[in-house]
């Protein structure tokens, strides 16, 4: 629920429901394209995450959904219920690793290839221990992000 800038109220807690990526207004309706970051109010959350989700929209419809995980905390955690909601990966490993400290983990990564072209991304833990994502997106979805990405990166000569 989208009140006048953006904020509603949860019990005593004021909270922002979404935050634009893209251009528009505070109080403006939702964009076409682009993509919208969604809050809610502390501990109210899934467990896997304290972080916001964000969603790509194409044509005003969602065509991707990241969330940045709590990584090897909730990894295991996460997995499960991935593997309840989707059920067996199309792939699947745990990579060894080991942060600056000596300390050794495995990261659960998967992928889901279902129907329609969707697919499901978990890496448990990411470039840091305490980060991993999920990633749901259909083929549109994937694309648009590849182009948003090579458009942020800054041009290489012979690229």
């Amino acid at each position: 629920h989208q009140s006048a800038g953006g904020w509603r109220q949860v019990g005593v807690i004021r909270a922002q429901c979404f935050e634009r990526g893209s251009s528009g207004a505070p109080g403006s309706p939702l964009p076409s394209e682009g993509f919208i970051f969604v809050h809610w109010p502390a501990l109210a959350g899934p467990q896997i995450t304290k972080e916001r989700v964000s969603v790509g929209l194409l044509e005003g419809v969602v065509q991707r959904i990241e969330v940045l995980t709590s990584g090897e905390p909730v990894q295991e955690l996460a997995m499960e219920q991935l593997l309840a909601k989707f059920g067996r990966p199309s792939s699947s490993r745990a990579v060894p690793m080991q942060n600056s400290l000596g300390a050794r983990y495995d990261a659960l990564n998967a992928n889901w290839d279902l129907s329609d072209g969707v697919t499901v991304q978990f890496i448990g833990i990411g470039g840091i221990v305490d980060r991993g994502s999920l990633v749901l997106a259909t083929k549109a979805g994937r694309e648009a992000h590849e182009v948003r990405v090579r458009k942020a990166l800054p041009a290489r000569p012979g690229m």
